[in-house]
């Protein structure tokens, strides 16, 4: 975003340094001087976030200060203010690079694309299989430590800062998820939905706990191969609740 509008700005002053020959000394300084002071801004910005997310990370919220995350990025105490507003707005900043905001894909997109999706059982466990591994890929089952541990502390004991992360992102992904369920199984009830829904969720919530214990079990062939066969079993598992037949993305090979 910053790069973007750093552009916008960027080419009406060389526009005008081509313009104007006798002042294109002139504006080719302020040129020069525009595009420093963004460099500047831009790399202030990403060294601060990434110091704060290494530091909220290891020791949490609260034990952390605007002067220690300054202290360490090497920057001026009012640098985080200004980028950032204040420390909630800099963790919620993290928060979002910790948990992937990106938004998730629809059953709306999916009938954009293939409105005939749903008319038979084999176009609805394909949707299941498209919905829940985009959900998958968008999960922190493998990740850096300050990213399981700021996550996994925000399970244990939510903040005000992740309800709002929460509901940007997770109550989507959850609305999708039932409105995934109802269309293929109309009649059952909003136990049923959020019991079949759970299931992808209990499994990013345990891996992801078990991250770390299981990096020093197994190398990371191994560890790739573990989370490929979580998510495969999980979708089938989906689909067969649902008593439709599973995709060919989903067969085990035959011997």
């Amino acid at each position: 975003m910053v790069w973007a509008v750093g552009f916008a700005l960027e080419q009406p002053l060389r526009d005008a340094t081509l313009a104007c020959p006798a002042s294109g000394i002139l504006k080719q300084l302020e040129y020069n001087r525009f595009i420093s002071m963004t460099r500047t801004y831009i790399e202030t910005r990403e060294v601060i976030l990434k110091t704060a997310c290494e530091l909220f990370g290891q020791y949490g919220y609260d034990a952390v200060s605007t002067r220690m995350i300054a202290d360490k990025a090497g920057v001026n105490l009012g640098g985080i203010h200004y980028h950032f507003g204040s420390k909630g707005g800099l963790y919620e900043e993290a928060l979002k690079i910790a948990h992937n905001v990106d938004p998730p894909l629809t059953v709306r997109q999916l009938l954009d694309e293939t409105p005939d999706l749903f008319s038979t059982p084999k176009g609805k466990a394909y949707a299941i299989y498209l919905i829940v591994t985009d959900y998958f890929k968008r999960q922190p089952l493998k990740v850096e430590n300050w990213r399981r541990n700021m996550l996994f502390r925000e399970l244990l004991s939510p903040s005000d800062h992740y309800l709002k992360i929460h509901e940007a992102y997770n109550i989507k992904a959850s609305e999708t998820m039932l409105d995934l369920y109802f269309r293929l199984a109309p009649e059952k009830s909003l136990a049923d939905a959020c019991a079949w829904i759970s299931y992808p969720t209990s499994q990013v919530i345990f891996y992801m706990s078990a991250n770390s214990l299981n990096q020093k079990l197994v190398d990371e062939v191994v560890l790739d191969t573990l989370y490929h066969s979580v998510i495969k079993t999980t979708i089938r598992a989906m689909i067969l609740l649902l008593d439709l037949p599973i995709p060919a993305q989903l067969q085990e090979p035959t011997l």
